[in-house]
């Protein structure tokens, strides 16, 4: 069993906690070179002109180089853009650990990749360790594959399909929207949705969600 005593604690506290709450708790972490929230609704070109699936290879938290179109599933992939310190990343981790759990035996993989300059392979091969990740946490150096995919904070989601073209870019789930936390609302769990629509062999009814998260940062902070 996966240890999430971190987050156990006080998950239940900040799945309700209101968006602007949030944003000063992230916005701290800024303060420390960790990244701050954005919840700027992103320009990006649509999802067709961001290329098929990249056929680099980057090293992992425990040290190995991995080749990205080895960890390809059969059906479905799933790029996470994550973070070692981001507090939004961190709290939708277990969330993203259950999903590459679940659909593991339907022929989807996922992949974590880290683009922040200042959490080193060291800290991440920690978190990987302490959260027992369960799909690879690769570091994206120079954030180059980030820009590509068009990432912009962490935590963020791409779903490839089975020929490699991006069909899902967005959030894990709404759980961040107005409202989110009031009694009796529901967690549109986005991700999952696309999923379940790629694996019934559907095109993606809403292949683009806006996020909440920190902004990725691919250039270490400077030296104090």
């Amino acid at each position: 069993m996966r240890d999430r005593s971190v987050w156990n604690g006080n998950r239940a506290a900040v799945y309700f906690m209101p968006l602007f709450v949030l944003i000063v708790l992230a916005a701290t972490a800024c303060s420390r070179g960790e990244g701050a929230p954005s919840t700027a609704k992103s320009t990006a070109p649509a999802t067709a002109e961001l290329g098929e699936f990249p056929p680099e290879s980057l090293q992992a938290s425990g040290g190995s180089k991995v080749a990205l179109p080895a960890e390809r599933g059969r059906v479905a992939t799933v790029i996470v853009c994550m973070s070692v310190e981001c507090p939004i990343s961190n709290e939708f981790l277990p969330a993203i650990q259950d999903l590459a759990e679940s659909y593991r035996p339907k022929g989807v993989s996922f992949v974590g990749i880290n683009p922040n300059g200042g959490e080193s392979l060291e800290v991440m091969a920690a978190y990987a360790k302490q959260h027992e990740l369960v799909f690879p946490f690769l570091k994206d150096d120079g954030g180059k594959i980030s820009r590509r995919l068009l990432f912009n904070v962490t935590p963020e989601a791409r779903v490839f399909d089975a020929a490699g073209e991006i069909v899902y870019r967005g959030r894990i789930d709404d759980r961040y929207r107005p409202g989110s936390g009031e009694p009796g609302a529901t967690i549109k769990r986005d991700l999952a949705d696309a999923l379940d629509e790629v694996l019934a062999g559907k095109p993606v009814s809403q292949a683009r969600t806006r996020t909440v998260g920190c902004p990725i940062q691919p250039a270490a902070p400077a030296a104090k």
